[in-house]
């Protein structure tokens, strides 16, 4: 993410600066263009004025000499001057320039008429050619062909492309800094709170809380986090607190089961001394049948006793199979309410039995 996120701006830096300055470095060449052109045409334009003079006296040595101080200007070439003969109609040479590091230059009487009536421009061999007519008065006097360099517009052009990467390697190099700065700014709380997130993921540690943020948005990230993190807090403490409720609730229940399974046993106990005092008595009974006087009695008693006894008995028998049974429920663990429900009303009833 990191190094995505600084391509990203170098990409768009490096787009934005290369269309800024290729417009700017166009923009400037043609300016220079034009500055050469003028520069060309002002010099032709003095240069057709100064040979009138000559070509009206016909004076070649002084127009050469002349020409001569055009050496200091080494953007020039190479000058012809072209008299125009009122007898046959045609051109012919009458003086040149030709720069010191340049050889001569062949004769141009074809092409120097069609020259001065096109448009100034840079050919494919990067020079400019003109031509110049030289009138006196309206009269033709013959033409200037100039030519000129534009090596030092391709110099200036170099240097000024040289600048451009220059600055425009200067001004990524900015970029990356203040890219790597701002990531630090922006991405730093953003690893702050992943961190914490990822803490929370491993320990459940569900108390922490997100730090406040320089950033409008990361503090709304920030605050929605912590929001998350108060409502997840108290749902387990919810939780934890229901978990203690259903302990202390299940605690309860057992107790009252031990309490009611105690109350059975002392029950069921006295149940058995109530049987063993019944059976004392129907042996007294039994031995008192020899009686003859008291055998009706005797068998009256007898009869009235055992019905209840042997009542008690099935109840008693009945009480203890329950109590076995809801006690291997409760050491199972898969004692229901309803089970508990169920043996205590049995309890009642077959209890009822026993003491009617």
């Amino acid at each position: 993410m990191k190094s995505a996120l600084i391509w990203l701006v170098m990409l768009i830096c490096s787009l934005t600066l290369t269309i800024a300055l290729f417009f700017s470095n166009y923009l400037d060449f043609q300016r220079q263009e034009q500055q050469l052109k003028q520069q060309v045409l002002a010099l032709a334009d003095i240069i057709a004025i100064n040979a009138q003079s000559t070509l009206v006296s016909n004076n070649r040595h002084r127009e050469e000499t002349r020409l001569k101080a055009l050496t200091a200007i080494p953007t020039i070439k190479n000058v012809h001057i072209y008299q125009f003969d009122q007898t046959n109609q045609q051109l012919k040479f009458f003086a040149s320039y030709n720069r010191p590091d340049i050889g001569p230059w062949p004769p141009q009487t074809e092409r120097v008429q069609s020259l001065s009536e096109q448009p100034l421009s840079l050919s494919s061999a990067d020079q400019l050619e003109l031509g110049r007519q030289i009138e006196v008065n309206g009269q033709l006097l013959g033409y200037v062909y100039l030519r000129a360099s534009s090596d030092q517009l391709q110099q200036s052009q170099q240097n000024q492309n040289l600048i451009t990467i220059v600055i425009a390697l200067l001004a990524l190099g900015l970029a990356l800094l203040l890219a790597l700065k701002l990531q630090r700014r922006f991405t730093l709380p953003l690893h702050v709170l992943l961190g914490l997130v990822n803490k929370v993921a491993k320990e459940r540690d569900y108390c922490v809380r997100a730090p406040t943020a320089n950033l409008d948005e990361l503090n709304q990230l920030s605050r929605a986090f912590n929001t998350m993190m108060d409502r997840i807090e108290g749902q387990l403490r919810k939780r934890e607190q229901a978990e203690l409720e259903i302990k202390q609730l299940n605690q309860s229940l057992e107790q009252k089961i031990a309490e009611r399974t105690n109350a059975l046993r002392e029950s069921n106990q006295e149940l058995l001394n109530t049987l063993a005092t019944l059976h004392q008595y129907q042996n007294q009974i039994v031995e008192t049948e020899k009686m003859a006087s008291l055998g009706q009695m005797v068998a009256g008693i007898a009869h009235e006793v055992n019905t209840p006894i042997g009542l008690g008995v099935t109840a008693s028998t009945l009480l203890q199979d329950k109590v076995q049974e809801i006690e291997q429920a409760f050491q199972q663990k898969t004692l229901t309410s309803s089970q508990l429900a169920r043996f205590l009303n049995d309890s009642k009833e077959n209890l009822g039995i026993i003491y009617r």
